[in-house]
């Protein structure tokens, strides 16, 4: 995340508003793309510290010996090897590593089918299943329809949903694509203000909205009147 935050500073410090509306045009769906995996390695340890059982803690020692191999291509291998012999959460974790590195190394698809595989796995983590059919989008957005995208975004960016920012991110990068500006402006709104969004999300969406011609939703901070501290402290 702080690789997404600092690309936009530097856009905003660096280029005028035109031409950062251009560079969300050309990197929108993109930008956001390392988060995922962040969030991926994170299930991974924390599932590997719960577990007690032998053969899962042997697989835990070997996901994390996968994320070790430096050469994407090398590390997809691993984690295919991983999810092959395999089951359950950690399969589908392998999975998600084995098609991220697939990606990172250019091999794009073979990273998509390992997404599907992901995505169409039974019996597992539904947020695993989820985030895969998210990544699968994000991976393709460049040469995907906007029509197409906005379709397999709409039920991952509903309320309640785990991946419900990212979804909307790229939701947003869709409606842009497809020059309806006015709709992305509406979703980055919703982005903005959406209380279960961290505070760099919501910020990065204020400053697209400013971007694209909208006008962004200020920042309300709860304020604590000073003579209430007062009362508490003489009482």
């Amino acid at each position: 995340m702080a690789d997404s935050d600092s690309f936009v500073q530097e856009v905003t410090e660096e280029v005028r508003r035109d031409a950062m509306y251009a560079a969300w045009r050309k990197y929108g769906p993109f930008i956001i793309g390392g988060i995922a995996l962040v969030i991926i390695g994170t299930a991974a340890q924390s599932w590997w510290k719960n577990s007690q059982q032998d053969a899962i803690r042997a697989a835990g020692g070997a996901f994390i010996a996968a994320q070790n191999v430096e050469e994407p291509a090398d590390a997809a291998e691993a984690f295919l090897s991983l999810a092959n012999e395999s089951d359950g959460d950690y399969a589908a974790m392998a999975g998600l590593r084995a098609a991220s590195s697939f990606g990172a190394s250019g091999d794009v698809d073979r990273a998509v089918e390992q997404y599907q595989a992901v995505a169409s796995m039974s019996g597992v983590d539904s947020r695993l299943t989820d985030l895969a059919k998210l990544r699968m989008i994000m991976i393709r957005s460049d040469i995907m329809d906007p029509a197409e995208m906005l379709e397999g975004l709409e039920p991952l960016s509903r309320a309640g949903e785990p991946w419900r920012s990212l979804a909307l991110e790229f939701t947003a990068a869709a409606h842009v694509r497809a020059d309806d500006n006015d709709a992305a402006i509406a979703v980055l709104i919703t982005l903005a203000t959406d209380e279960t969004t961290t505070p760099a999300v919501q910020a990065r969406a204020r400053e697209m909205i400013a971007a694209l011609g909208g006008v962004a939703p200020q920042v309300t901070t709860p304020v604590v009147p000073a003579n209430e501290n007062n009362e508490e402290d003489t009482q």
